[in-house]
């Protein structure tokens, strides 16, 4: 059975809720690796498919892909790589601003929190790279998520946070394209 469903040539969304409007560019200074969990890849209301729209330079790898994890995470240099991530190492990245002067990469772990911890878990190569957290985080725009907890970003309001923190840049582009996004979807936090 085929679809007939359309799809926009540029955002890849059906034609319905296409969000090509609400898409700025954010020319990153920093490079930016995504590890999406194999089970996000495919998910309809996965936000870093907004983020590479805004900024087509941040770089998502599957962790289906082992190998090219792997490899990607040789590859970097601990010294000016930090990764996002709440561990017990971590330092709160709005108070420690002379540890992230030399960053050229950020690493964000794309999941909900068990799939990110296995992530975590499954590529101890990530334990050498500068790890940060949120201790002030804004309060969460993404209201089709399950959680009710205020401190659970989405991945894209992780990475604008944190991009705009580490580089001083305005990131406002990541949340208009979220805010396009949530229109198509009904509110899952306002159901009883």
């Amino acid at each position: 059975m085929t679809s007939k469903r359309l799809y926009c040539a540029h955002c890849d969304y059906p034609s319905s809720t296409c969000v090509c409007s609400a898409i700025g560019s954010i020319q990153l200074p920093i490079s930016v690796i995504i590890l999406q969990h194999k089970k996000e890849v495919f998910h309809a209301k996965n936000t870093i498919r907004l983020a590479c729209l805004v900024s087509p330079s941040i770089r998502v790898i599957s962790t289906a892909l082992c190998e090219q994890v792997n490899n990607t995470l040789t590859s970097l240099d601990a010294n000016n790589t930090a990764v996002i991530y709440p561990s017990n190492e971590s330092k709160a990245i709005e108070n420690n601003q002379h540890l992230y002067k030399n960053i050229k990469t950020l690493i964000f772990l794309d999941g909900s929190w068990k799939q990110a911890y296995s992530i975590w878990r499954d590529f101890p190569l990530l334990q050498r790279f500068m790890q940060m957290h949120f201790k002030s985080a804004p309060p969460k725009q993404y209201s089709i998520r399950k959680s009710k907890k205020e401190h659970q970003l989405s991945s894209i309001e992780a990475l604008s946070y944190s991009i705009s923190i580490v580089t001083k840049i305005d990131t406002s582009e990541y949340l208009s394209a979220l805010a396009k996004m949530q229109k198509y979807w009904p509110n899952i936090d306002s159901k009883p």
